[in-house]
């Protein structure tokens, strides 16, 4: 192998061999850091490090030389769902698995879900943004089960939701279920921390956490409803479907409505598990070179309402030609009515709230007739629909002393800048054409 006058370059605690001048695929640096960083005090501890590229695996197995994590680190090549299912054959359960192809990691989930201890971790990274929150929506429906939607504010947990719905569907036929401990959009990928327990009686639950999206295009409101709920005969609980929360066209505007799922539709983290993460990342500042960024992160993150999806408060003043008011005028006009509020990770300037559409619009109403925006001109029906409606409750605009969230007070850093014009993933590795005695 080729290497330049600098050999390797550093990740974190781990040194990756330089091949060619640029590093190859991902070479087992995931892996490496793992070997690193995580305490094994009980020497114990075995990581597994595939690839399906043989020139790959011959980088992983420089790399675990070079990091002296031979004793730890086994490599080895082949397909993942093969040596998933052979370790399930073997009676081996790993403690965690980690998922990160480049694109789409649907098709290694069914075998992961299977292959992880009770208890254990399933880490999952996609990057295939334009399935998973983008256009193809036929992609979607094939790889994850469900249809998303597209030109929506909340596109990316969306499609964080559809991932994990994939992962819920594929636990429960094995009479698993899941906890998303943390799901995160960031960049220009998908990154989930699922922990995978055993348990029937969980597992009938994940009807109640499965909802259809029921989302208006011209107005920009939505509604979810679960596919089914939970009902307590008083002898126990019996599992029913749910009805219909909408009908065909939308009340603030008469417009139609788009039907998009099955997503999953439960809390996206387990807040006393991030604010594990937050201590860890403080009480150790210069292990981490991204510190700031992720404290800030896992701030806003801690902050997150379970109500699944958020609105972006200039679209919906850009339906009725209104100037955008203040966020601090829209979450203390909230809170004056006794509802909650919170900023989404997933998009600057997002609101999630458990307040109604109708609240929301009757908000923004509020604000119209303060500032006495224009009326609607002729041809503009969905604007004309929204204004002519009568406000139900007038929104108090007086500041309220939690119309701010900490992390926003504290100025941390809560979203990040692109390094770079045209910021994402890099092309796809290009490895050599396998000879078919090499498959």
């Amino acid at each position: 192998m080729t290497t330049t006058t600098n050999p390797t370059i550093k990740e974190g605690m781990a040194e990756i061999l330089n091949a060619n001048g640029e590093v190859f695929y991902n070479p087992g640096l995931r892996s490496i850091r793992y070997g690193k960083e995580i305490e094994n005090n009980d020497q114990n501890l075995v990581i597994f490090a595939n690839d399906f590229d043989k020139d790959a695996v011959e980088n992983i197995k420089a790399n675990i030389k070079l990091n002296n994590l031979e004793h730890i680190i086994e490599p080895s090549l082949g397909d993942c769902n093969f040596i998933m299912y052979k370790a399930m054959n073997e009676n081996l359960k790993y403690d965690v698995v980690d998922l990160d192809p480049y694109g789409s990691a649907s098709p290694f989930i069914d075998a992961a879900v299977q292959s992880v201890n009770d208890g254990g971790l399933l880490c999952v990274t996609c990057t295939d943004m334009q399935v998973l929150a983008g256009g193809q929506t036929e992609a979607n429906f094939t790889k994850y089960g469900g249809i998303n939607l597209t030109t929506t504010p909340y596109c990316h947990e969306m499609g964080l939701r559809s991932l994990l719905h994939c992962i819920q569907t594929s636990a429960s036929r094995y009479k698993k279920y899941i906890t998303p401990l943390l799901s995160c959009s960031i960049d220009f990928y998908l990154r989930v921390f699922v922990k995978i327990s055993l348990g029937a009686a969980e597992t009938k639950k994940a009807v109640c956490k499965t909802s259809m999206i029921y989302h208006c295009h011209s107005c920009k409101s939505f509604t979810t409803s679960s596919l089914g709920k939970r009902i307590d005969t008083g002898k126990g609980f019996k599992y029913t479907t749910n009805k219909l929360p909408v009908d065909s066209k939308c009340i603030e505007c008469g417009s139609s409505i788009t039907v998009a799922g099955p997503l999953y539709s439960g809390p996206l983290h387990d807040v006393t598990f991030v604010k594990k993460m937050i201590d860890h990342v403080k009480n150790n500042p210069k292990k981490f070179g991204t510190e700031v960024r992720m404290t800030g992160m896992l701030t806003l993150i801690s902050e997150e309402l379970e109500d699944p999806f958020y609105y972006a408060i200039d679209k919906l003043c850009q339906v009725v030609h209104c100037s955008t008011p203040a966020l601090k005028l829209v979450t203390s006009a909230l809170l004056n009515q006794g509802y909650k509020f919170s900023a989404s990770h997933c998009l600057s300037g997002s609101l999630k709230t458990n307040a109604p559409s109708t609240v929301l619009w009757d908000v923004i109403r509020s604000h119209s007739k303060l500032t006495k925006s224009r009326e609607a001109k002729e041809g503009e029906i969905v604007m004309k629909n929204i204004l002519s409606k009568d406000v139900k409750v007038q929104a108090d605009f007086s500041i309220h002393k939690d119309c701010e969230s900490q992390s926003r007070k504290f100025k941390l850093v809560r979203y990040q800048e692109n390094p770079t014009p045209n910021w994402g993933p890099g092309s796809r590795a290009k490895g050599k054409k396998r000879k078919a005695e090499d498959i």
